[in-house]
């Protein structure tokens, strides 16, 4: 996917198939209040690392988040920060996977 930041309009906008259901964006960027700008993002991922093993609430949390970040709700600030962490998981699972094959 195209991770370049490019806010500029893409060709994916409708985030439905045609039966109606959800599709997930793969480019930052877009028109709609849903869509995240690469900058927004690493604004989150920026606050999350800094949350390390302490135990926080969510609002603590969403209380630390630049301002870039606050059009978003509360769930897709979470939907978000919890797509991050898996995202790693896979990423380094993946890679101690391919390690243990060589």
């Amino acid at each position: 996917g195209d991770d370049s930041g490019d806010d500029s309009s893409d060709d994916d906008e409708s985030e439905e198939d045609p039966e109606g259901e959800f599709q997930e964006r793969f480019r930052w960027g877009g028109q709609k209040p849903s869509h995240w700008k690469r900058a927004q993002a690493d604004a989150l991922l920026e606050v999350l690392e800094c949350q390390g093993y302490c135990v926080s609430s969510w609002d603590t949390f969403m209380n630390k988040l630049p301002k870039v970040c606050s059009k978003f709700s509360q769930v897709e600030l979470r939907r978000m920060a919890w797509s991050m962490v898996l995202i790693a998981i896979c990423e380094v699972a993946t890679s101690e996977a391919l390690g243990e094959v060589k």
